[in-house]
Parts: structure tokens; sequence; C-alpha cells
């Protein structure tokens, strides 16, 4: 009896031990998240992001619950004609007053990085392609970490009208939490800005002769 009372207060005394060395770790690794939060609040804002968000690799249609900015023209040239500009992202330096520089490709899938003018502010915005269909459509998605809170998606377009001449529309969808929140920030650069590359696109199409 003595001898297994001595062992249960050894085995005790472990557990207490393993315990004790247990719960240190778990502190530790709770103060360790919590300097790393304090240190880096930005992982707190990219584990907010909401995992549908990050997955969108096709346009979402817009809902009641969606603010949606539209620009339209149209434009005396063929949808061909039209397309080959708008997809020339790397030319878009040369005639573009919005986007004034960009990088990337018109493919599905693909990362597109734009230098953005809004108002007196310039961005440098990270975009991720979700459509392209020849002479048809052209949408892209920001892609950067304001999409934990405004998911932003601009789709272009262009319908053959029955004279040759284009039809070119242009959607601005907003969509998150904070969306009403940017467009009272942002809806007056914004829609400038969709005004004068729609603008802009019918006046270098219609020069390519």
């Amino acid at each position: 009896m003595g001898a297994a009372a001595r062992g249960d207060s050894s085995g005790a005394d472990r557990r207490r031990e393993a315990g004790a060395s247990g719960g240190h770790a778990g502190a530790d690794l709770v103060r360790g998240a919590m300097d790393a939060r304090r240190a880096c609040p930005w992982l707190v804002v990219i584990a907010a992001l909401p995992p549908a968000c990050a997955r969108d690799l096709v346009p979402r249609t817009a809902s009641e619950r969606s603010i949606v900015l539209r620009e339209e023209a149209v434009i005396a040239a063929s949808p061909e004609r039209v397309w080959a500009v708008l997809v020339e992202l790397p030319a878009y330096a040369a005639w573009n007053p919005w986007l004034t520089r960009v990088e990337g490709a018109a493919q599905p899938g693909a990362t597109v990085w734009a230098d953005v003018v809004l108002g007196d502010k310039r961005m440098h915005a990270k975009h991720l392609v979700l459509a392209v269909e020849p002479t048809r459509r052209f949408c892209w998605r920001d892609a950067g970490w304001t999409t934990a809170f405004v998911y932003g998606q601009r789709c272009r377009d262009l319908t053959l009208q029955a004279d040759g001449t284009t039809l070119f529309r242009q959607e601005l969808l907003l969509e998150g939490s904070s969306k009403k929140a940017a467009l009272r920030r942002y809806g007056p650069a914004l829609r400038a800005g969709m005004a004068a590359e729609t603008a802009a696109l019918r006046e270098r199409a219609e020069a390519r002769r």
C-alpha cells in the first residue's frame, strides 16, 4: 500500500510538473501571438479577409446590396479595334489618364498592377484578371489588402452595333462592409476616372485606322 501510495504521489507530481510546463508553454504562445499582433497589425487584416473574396475568380453579378457605377460611350470603331486598345495594358501610359501605368497581362488569373489617379492622389493598386472574352468582355477585381473591407470589380463590355460602331460599357461594382465609406471618400474621383478613361479609349480607338 505504501509503495502504491508513493507511486501515485510520484505520478501526481509528474502530472503537476507537466501541467505547469504546458501552462507556461500555452502562456508563451498567447504572449507570442499578442506580440505578433502588436508588431504586425496587418496580419489581423489579412486574417479577416473573407475566404470567398480571396477565391473570387469569376465576375460577381450585382445584387440589391451592391453599389454600381457606370459609364458608356458609342465608339466609331469595330469591337476588334476597341478590344486591341483595351487589352494592350503596357500602352495605357500613352493614352489613359486614369491608369497611367499598367504592368501585367490580359489573361484570366493574371495579376495586374496599375498606377491609379484618384483626384489628387496616386495609388499603386493590385488587380486580379477575372474574365477575358475577346472583343466582348474584360474584367478584373481589386486584389490588395483593402478587399478585406471593400470588394471592387470593374468590367468592360463591348457590343457591336448595327452600323458597325461599338457600344462600350464599363461597370464598377463595390461590395463589402465599407463600400459606402469608400463611395463617400472616392466616389467623385472614381466617376471622373471612369469618364476620362472612356473618353480617351474612344479617341484612341477611333484614331486607329
